[in-house]
């Protein structure tokens, strides 16, 4: 099923220039401030943010003036980080994440973005006093969670502020009378270079 998913959002990427009359794209780099949500049995514990990399490739797809469809594709590294008696633990994500984004232009140069945002599990690691290890069976191979942000446009330039806000249980650890969630959710800043399309 995981596969299926991510063949159709490659379709998508693929296809798009092919029904819209507008088309501009390019590439994009920035820094994720992410953060877990831990809610066990109604106790909920929020860790301390980390920060990471994303970084990949957008298309915008005009359908007018003001509206656009915009799908994007880029690594996108999350996790947290937690101090426990002085001793630093940390979950390191990396995800392969596909926002398709509905974007209004509010004027020229400023437009809000907003949408759903598929995540494929790459890797997970868990650290502790220097220690590696892998987790990722302990973590659901699909992420599912709402995008929203203001994005700005100058000439070939872009760049935008993000929230991303995880609507689904990404654990995959199940115990006998423990119910485990969590949810990831990140703060984004990025810019971009137009490669094609547009002006």
């Amino acid at each position: 099923m995981k596969k299926q998913t991510l063949l159709v959002v490659l379709a998508v990427f693929a296809f798009a220039p092919m029904a819209f009359s507008q088309i501009s794209g390019g590439i994009r780099l920035g820094v994720n401030l992410s953060n877990e949500k831990y809610d066990v049995e109604g106790f909920s514990l929020s860790p301390d943010s980390k920060l990471g990399l994303m970084g990949g490739l957008y298309l915008t797809a005009s359908l007018s003036d003001k509206i656009a469809i915009q799908p994007e594709l880029h690594f996108s590294s999350m996790g947290s980080k937690l101090d426990v008696l002085g001793e630093e633990f940390k979950t390191k994500l990396s995800y392969l994440s596909v926002p398709v984004l509905l974007r209004y232009n509010i004027s020229e140069n400023f437009n809000i973005q907003v949408g759903p945002q598929l995540g494929f599990l790459v890797s997970a690691k868990g650290e502790a006093n220097g220690d590696s290890e892998d987790i990722k069976d302990d973590y659901k191979g699909i992420d599912f969670g709402a995008a929203i942000g203001l994005g700005v446009d100058f000439g070939k330039i872009n760049g935008g502020v993000r929230y991303v806000a995880g609507l689904s249980n990404t654990s995959d650890v199940s115990s006998d009378g423990v119910d485990l969630t969590v949810k990831n959710n990140a703060f984004q800043i990025f810019v971009g270079y137009r490669l094609f399309g547009g002006e």
